[in-house]
């Protein structure tokens, strides 16, 4: 089976020797011992990625045998339902990443609209193996190019500098790297910013950028590239691109950001929740068909939203993993 990490420029194509018998657990054991990852990989999970479209994307099952999921993409190939599949390795689980708490904010401001503050130390402990901290910064920077993350047009020349110089080393004016980046624009900036300016604009910009880097090493530029990531408030929400029609206080099109202890709703590149919803404040929720729904209020006066997304069933077993990671630390 071959298996992808998914990132920008250092992506690895994995050969794990396997046959049609092997459980998606057993491959994806295989995988956490190829790339020798020691610590964190219950945080990561195997996706299906179909046609690069990170709105299609699943999470296999680990009971689920590698000889159906190939069975499965040949029959959806033959029905024209899609022409390229990937099985990708990237992290899945951000508990422990977000860095803020929306029910402490809620609490301190009287209100749930906007999440910022700090968790303790003990709850945000990140892993320390440097194959986990590579792949989710490389999952970090695929996200940014790919419209996961609220980022203006300054924040992507900066980000720019920064991945260029985790890629290439400092600014070398003897070496022009930046023309390569401009012929590849968008491996390196999101499709709704490459159009604002023209090549020889943007190869100006970049390498200014690039120039402007301060790091001192490519360790000191992959630090600085995830402290400017981590300076939005909600910095760990794992982002679902989804459609709601019913509420006229939420926008039609729009994000569900699932954080360690809520929901968050978003105008899509906005850095702002239009919306907040606290596990407290849900009282059922759960996936039907191709939407998800959440429940909030009293018994006598509940209130239903109902979101469209292709990715419901994912959603709702990552609200439902941290909610039970919740409890267990109480």
């Amino acid at each position: 089976a071959v298996v992808s990490t998914q990132s920008t420029g250092d992506g690895r194509a994995l050969q794990i020797p396997s046959d049609g018998s092997m459980t998606i657990k057993e491959l994806f054991n295989a995988v956490v011992r190829k790339v020798e990852m020691k610590e964190g990989a219950n945080q990561f999970s195997l996706f299906e990625l179909v046609d690069g479209d990170l709105n299609s994307e699943r999470v296999l099952k680990d009971t689920e045998l590698l000889g159906d999921v190939l069975s499965h993409w040949e029959e959806a190939q033959k029905g024209g339902e899609g022409s390229s599949f990937q099985i990708v390795f990237k992290r899945k689980d951000w508990f422990s990443a977000s860095v803020g708490s929306a029910a402490t904010t809620a609490s301190s401001q009287g209100s749930a609209n906007i999440a910022s503050g700090s968790s303790s130390s003990s709850q945000n402990q990140e892993v320390n193996d440097p194959v986990f901290r590579d792949l989710t910064l490389s999952q970090l920077v695929y996200n940014v190019i790919n419209e996961r993350f609220p980022v203006t047009e300054q924040d992507i020349l900066l980000l720019t500098g920064l991945h260029i110089f985790m890629l290439w080393g400092p600014y070398n004016p003897s070496k022009d790297v930046t023309t390569q980046v401009v012929a590849e624009l968008e491996r390196f900036v999101p499709k709704t910013i490459a159009n604002l300016y023209t090549p020889g604009e943007w190869k100006n910009k970049l390498t200014e950028s690039h120039q402007k880097v301060t790091a001192k090493s490519i360790e000191e530029a992959k630090v600085q590239y995830l402290n400017h990531l981590k300076k939005w408030a909600h910095f760990g929400c794992t982002i679902f691109h989804s459609k709601q029609t019913l509420s006229l206080n939420l926008p039609k099109e729009l994000w569900l950001g699932i954080a360690r202890d809520a929901v968050h709703v978003f105008v899509p590149n906005k850095k702002d929740p239009v919306a907040t919803y606290l596990f407290t404040q849900i009282a059922n929720w759960g996936p039907s068909n191709a939407s998800f729904f959440i429940m909030t209020g009293s018994f006598m006066q509940p209130q239903k939203y109902v979101f469209q997304t292709k990715q419901a069933n994912d959603l709702s077993e990552l609200l439902h993993l941290y909610m039970n990671k919740l409890v267990q630390k109480k």
